[in-house]
């Protein structure tokens, strides 16, 4: 470096300083800043979820529910009564829509008791009517609706669907 002027070596040595800037700020300076506004961003959204819980835990409790009209659920004296009579809706509404019942069980509850029954069901027949039987059964009264369902092509029998669920409808005693 003594073979250069003055001048020459201040020039490099301040190209090497502006290097090692531009260099620092490449590796250290700018990720820094990136983790820094990713922070930022993660703190903002935190704030905002503070305060929308706190704003929520504000509010008074739901109210409970209006029960459902006594006229939509299964008129029985006791569970088992209810459920031969959901069995028997069922039944009905396939003979209706020319679907037909392939299997009808009550299902069993782990659970203590509810004013609830339920019944696994399986049901063939042409597209059309197995459409018809689910119209018929979810559209009249009682409320009936299927929890679990699964509909299928049935390979046993060309041009049919099968539709196996769970039946699920409400009692009271009359």
């Amino acid at each position: 470096m003594d073979a250069f002027s003055p001048l020459t070596r201040r020039i490099v040595a301040i190209g090497l300083v502006v290097f090692v800037a531009l260099l620092s700020v490449n590796l250290i300076i700018a990720p820094l800043i990136g983790w820094t506004a990713d922070s930022l961003d993660r703190l903002a959204m935190a704030r905002e979820r503070k305060s929308r819980l706190l704003v929520l835990q504000g509010r008074p409790p739901v109210a409970q529910g209006d029960d459902v009209p006594a006229a939509l659920m299964l008129s029985a004296t006791d569970r088992a009564q209810a459920q031969a009579r959901l069995a028997e809706l069922l039944t009905q509404a396939a003979g209706r829509t020319a679907a037909t019942i392939e299997n009808i069980s009550p299902e069993a509850l782990d659970s203590p008791p509810s004013r609830e029954v339920h019944a696994v069901i399986s049901v063939t027949g042409t597209e059309s009517a197995v459409v018809g039987f689910l119209a018929d059964v979810e559209g009249g009264s009682p409320l009936v609706r299927f929890k679990a369902w699964k509909l299928a092509r049935n390979d046993s029998a060309p041009g049919t669907v099968k539709f196996e669920a769970v039946a699920a409808a409400l009692w009271a005693k009359p």
